[in-house]
């Protein structure tokens, strides 16, 4: 009873809002997709190759529905430049307008056109899209990379001012005020969960190149690897999706 209860009033409310936003249909088949890839280099290894066949195909479909889900994506990236435009810091006000730009004009329309070249709706050079996407996915990740590492690097300094004024009230007792330490506790506890989202942020950016990199520089990554890092990224996109719905 107590098992059903948990089920009815926390995990499928869970699962039928993540599979009602197109954002959560895509963490899970990008999930589904690189852990099959794991899958697949164990069946090879034990040679069980009509199971990777199928996985193989598995694997196809799930890439074009993750395509098909991003379409709508450009007209979101016309709200990301306007939002872009907004941020206060120079320095990561100029690097997600370049993202949110390089998403709206290059990215999304050749993802887009990958996708229609695939399903037969276009003739046009499969492999040149395909390829090109992956440069301007590479491109992405290299974008976020620099302003997560920044953020994080901008959070680190802020702590340890922070630290710095803790220690001089503590040292200056007749001006101790706990209002002020309190602050300082909040701040630095608000510091450290942006801290750990940044890394988590970075760690899925930095397993993520290397899939973007290889077919560009047409280098076969083994398909095991693929899968070990695209896995990790896809667990930490999907638990940050998670916990960004608050439900």
């Amino acid at each position: 009873v107590v098992a059903m209860d948990k089920l009815t009033t926390h995990t499928l409310p869970l699962l039928i809002k993540v599979l009602n936003e197109t954002t959560g249909r895509d963490r899970l088949c990008r999930t589904a997709q690189y852990v099959s890839y794991l899958f697949t280099w164990w069946y090879r290894r034990t040679n069980q190759l009509k199971k990777a066949k199928r996985l193989a195909r598995l694997q196809s479909h799930l890439s074009d529905v993750r395509r098909l889900l991003r379409l709508g994506k450009f007209f979101h990236s016309i709200i990301e430049v306007r939002e872009s435009l907004k941020i206060q810091d120079d320095y990561v006000r100029l690097l997600s307008t370049i993202r949110a730009l390089v998403n709206l004009i290059l990215y999304y329309p050749i993802d887009h056109m990958t996708w229609a070249i695939k399903v037969g709706l276009s003739r046009r050079d499969f492999n040149w899209y395909s390829k090109m996407s992956c440069v301007l996915w590479g491109v992405m990740i290299v974008l976020t990379l620099a302003i997560d590492v920044y953020l994080l690097g901008k959070d680190v300094r802020e702590v340890g001012k922070l630290e710095k004024r803790e220690t001089e009230l503590v040292h200056l007792n007749q001006n101790l005020q706990m209002k002020d330490l309190l602050d300082i506790k909040k701040n630095k506890e608000q510091i450290y969960g942006r801290r750990g989202q940044k890394i988590r942020a970075i760690i899925s950016s930095c397993v993520d190149l290397p899939l973007a990199v290889s077919p560009v520089i047409s280098y076969d990554l083994n398909i095991g690897l693929s899968g070990l890092l695209g896995s990790t990224s896809s667990f930490i996109l999907l638990y940050e999706y998670l916990r960004a719905i608050k439900i």
